[in-house]
């Protein structure tokens, strides 16, 4: 994920809903949107004309807000769910598509071709901001023509480090650290597996910052499956809102098990608990302050299910999130209201999967596997939970279930970090 290999195991001390539309982009590129954006920002669902003019869905709502849709009445009077329209997302309250609130930054990145079968490990995209003063994120819009297995998104100060502005192909081995940027800057976005279009939105009021004068950085994980040649595009578009307008700053929590080691021929299960109030209360002196806003799990096409609990406290093993692996939609999961983890210890994160091969699976990109989490909390100190080591025992059934290790880190976060010059 991400590859979310360095992003997830330097981290620590980083600034780090309904999901997009599958439609088609537009044929023609976008300027870089700076200024003279019309604001879309929504009054409150219950003001919206489309309420009273539109039939309601009752029986498909719960059913397409789940897969990140909207619910919509025929002529035939049968609910349907689809997709929004770019710039949309469905209602929580109504399911119906209405505008994402906020001054939409758009971006449109270098094309990139891959040859068939051809596979890209790191490719690193930049858009230099040129924001005099800090942005407040309120959603990202995410975009691509095919072949982007993963990506990262991730923000430094404007001309860091001398990091190259051009696509710049094999970063990582040429000097890029998701770490550093992490620890410079903050963490943005990040893509589910081999999706085209996608989007992560808060819930109203609640915002990431990027300080002024930055540049977004995004190593890309490139896989062309088709047997001939592909040129794909790669957009985003960040929705900004006001500062005066923001209630609730975000930081990030990462989860990573590189303990895995899938045996051969089998089902496993590989699972941890990550202790974030010990590390609260050694690092910040309170016992551990967050609510989760966001989650967006990460694995592979071996993955059957990802699952992330509560641990610890009255609500020890209480199930928040429930993925059942991979697919070709966004992962992501927005809570509104977010869960809060006051009184718990940590959260549990586990994933089962089948390999039907004749070789173990370890961590990693390619023909490998991963167990990850990116995701967004309300609290003073960005989460890192990392797995390395542990047991794994063979049950009665034949399934195995490997017990992690997890590190936990609760790091002080700032929110006000200044940027480039």
């Amino acid at each position: 994920m991400l590859v979310l290999r360095l992003f997830i195991i330097c981290a620590i001390c980083t600034s780090l809903g309904a999901a997009g539309c599958q439609d088609k982009l537009a044929s023609s590129p976008l300027e870089d949107v700076t200024t003279g954006i019309q604001d879309t920002s929504l009054m409150p669902d219950t003001d919206l004309q489309e309420i009273s003019t539109t039939p309601h869905c009752d029986s498909m709502l719960a059913t397409c807000l789940a897969g990140k849709k909207a619910c919509v009445v025929d002529e035939n009077g049968s609910q349907l769910c689809e997709n929004c329209p770019k710039g949309n997302y469905p209602s929580p309250t109504t399911g119906h598509c209405i505008p994402i609130e906020g001054e939409p930054l758009v971006h449109d990145f270098a094309d990139m071709t891959l040859g068939p079968g051809e596979e890209i490990a790191s490719v690193c995209q930049t858009w230099i901001l040129n924001n005099e003063e800090e942005l407040w994120v309120h959603a990202v819009e995410f975009e691509n023509g095919g072949g982007y297995h993963h990506s990262n998104w991730i923000f430094v100060p404007e001309g860091y480090n001398g990091w190259k502005t051009d696509p710049w192909p094999n970063c990582y081995a040429e000097g890029f650290n998701e770490g550093v940027a992490g620890l410079i800057g903050g963490v943005l976005f990040a893509q589910s597996t081999q999706v085209e279009s996608e989007l992560q939105k808060f819930k109203p009021g609640a915002a990431i910052r990027i300080p002024p004068y930055s540049q977004i950085m995004a190593p890309t994980h490139l896989l062309n499956f088709n047997p001939e040649a592909l040129t794909t595009h790669l957009r985003l578009t960040i929705y900004t809102v006001p500062a005066s307008q923001v209630t609730t700053k975000l930081t990030p929590i990462v989860l990573t098990n590189r303990a895995l080691a899938l045996p051969k021929k089998s089902t496993s299960e590989f699972r941890a608990n990550c202790d974030f109030n010990d590390t609260h209360e050694t690092f910040l002196g309170v016992p551990l302050d967050a609510k989760l806003h966001y989650a967006l799990p990460h694995y592979h096409d071996r993955a059957v299910n990802f699952r992330l609990a509560i641990y610890g406290g009255e609500r020890d093993g209480e199930l928040i999130f429930e993925d059942e692996g991979f697919g070709l939609e966004p992962f992501g999961r927005l809570f509104d209201p977010p869960i809060d983890l006051t009184g718990a210890k940590g959260l549990t994160f586990s994933c089962v999967y089948k390999n039907d091969s004749n070789k173990k699976i370890k961590w990693g990109i390619g023909d490998r596997e991963m167990c990850d989490m990116l995701g967004f909390v309300e609290s003073p100190a960005s989460l890192i939970g990392y797995v390395d080591g542990g047991s794994i025992e063979k049950l009665d059934d034949g399934t195995y279930v490997h017990e992690g290790n997890c590190a936990a880190s609760s790091v002080e976060f700032d929110q006000d970090k200044s940027g480039g010059e």
